[in-house]
């Protein structure tokens, strides 16, 4: 059976057979507006900022994620370390300073998805730290929204152009097959202000030992055709 990214660590500490995907599972903010202005801008930048994702991952996900600044993993594209995930509180306060006014925002999730709850009172008080507000609430309309998604293919350019069609965003423009075309398109998307990268989480799957044959592909699924089941010990 499936486990939550943050129980993977736990199970293996029981004993228990685990087996694990690549990070192919996205979690970020999304903005249900555009920026309407410049101090819109610099509150949603200081907002990112005061994201501390290497904590976030390390006690509430166990390990079981890899901070993310960018919409496809590394392991996919090779070049998502040049997206930034470290948080930098202290710019983040100065972006809160420069804005005029920052309203009071709404933090939507998944009311039945115990981690979304947990990473989004954390995202709460890490933007309380640099002077945001940010109230996590299941209300039907919010300003921000915690999404996770998981990719839809291995294909890098397939995965971008869906993944962007989920979140509302803009058709990637893809003119060639290039690493540098890939990496021009994502970046454009980031650049709109209207999403923030969290994580990028791994599934996990815990296995009976009377399971033979079992293996998971690198995107989570589960191949079940080579699957069978061995008798139980008298």
């Amino acid at each position: 059976m499936e486990v939550a990214s943050d129980q993977s660590r736990n199970a293996v500490g029981e004993g228990r057979h685990v087996e694990t995907s690549l990070p192919t599972e996205w979690m970020g903010l999304v903005f249900t507006r555009n920026a309407q202005s410049a101090d819109d801008e610099k509150l949603r930048e200081a907002l990112a900022l005061s994201i501390d994702r290497e904590s976030m991952n390390s006690v509430l996900l166990q390990g079981g994620g890899e901070p993310a600044g960018s919409l496809l993993p590394d392991w996919m594209t090779g070049y998502a370390f040049l997206f930034p995930v470290g948080a930098d509180l202290a710019r983040a306060r100065q972006l809160r300073t420069e804005a005029h006014q920052a309203p009071s925002w709404t933090l939507g999730y998944d009311t039945g998805d115990p981690l979304a709850r947990i990473i989004g009172e954390r995202i709460a008080l890490n933007a309380r730290d640099a002077g945001l507000t940010l109230q996590p609430t299941n209300s039907a309309t919010v300003d921000v929204q915690l999404v996770r998604l998981q990719l839809a293919s291995l294909d890098p350019r397939l995965a971008l152009t869906t993944l962007a069609a989920l979140l509302g965003m803009p058709k990637p423009k893809l003119d060639d097959d290039t690493v540098e075309n890939l990496y021009s398109a994502e970046s454009a998307l980031l650049q709109s202000e209207q999403i923030i990268p969290l994580m990028h989480l791994r599934i996990a799957v815990v296995t009976s030992p009377r399971v033979k044959g079992w293996r998971q592909d690198q995107n989570g699924d589960w191949p079940l055709q080579d699957v069978w089941l061995d008798r139980e010990k008298p």
